[in-house]
């Protein structure tokens, strides 16, 4: 039996993830999301499918709150998945079987608050600069649990 041994990189360093570090998912194309939730904000840079899957569950309920940004079209489906605002640079269409489920909480604006080229530009270039460091402690797996080993310093 072989034990697996991977590298990674330790530094106490904040990186900087640009507007992507408000939300929960940050997609730079196309999402359909079904059948779950996320708990915080999402934005999607092209067109999206929310399907019975609940967007901003812990953000209040808050009408004034935009918990999804779609840069495309956005579909919907289910009845308050949106638990907050939307703001959808494409148009909108609500394909609920029943006329009275809305799947937005709160307000949708004709609007795409977010440059998702300029921000998976930044994304891009921050894993690159990340890629060229070099590792600085490694991990076991011992009995089914890793190990984390820092390099030690001198």
């Amino acid at each position: 039996m072989s034990l697996a041994c991977l590298t990674f990189q330790s530094w106490a360093w904040d990186l900087d993830l640009g507007i992507a570090a408000q939300y929960n998912l940050f997609v730079k194309n196309k999402a359909k999301l079904k059948g779950a939730d996320s708990q915080g904000k999402i934005a999607i840079g092209g067109n999206a499918v929310v399907n019975n899957f609940d967007v901003g569950v812990t953000q209040g309920n808050d009408p004034a709150n935009t918990v999804l940004v779609v840069g495309g079209n956005l579909r919907a489906k289910g009845d308050q998945n949106i638990k907050g605002s939307a703001s959808v640079g494409g148009t909108y269409t609500n394909t609920s079987s029943n006329t009275w489920w809305h799947p937005i909480q709160g307000n949708l604006s004709q609007a795409n608050p977010i440059d998702f080229d300029t921000e998976f530009a930044h994304l891009e270039n921050l894993s690159s600069q990340l890629a060229t460091m070099t590792q600085t402690g490694s991990i076991d797996n011992q009995y089914g649990q890793l190990q984390l080993q820092p390099n030690k310093l001198m």
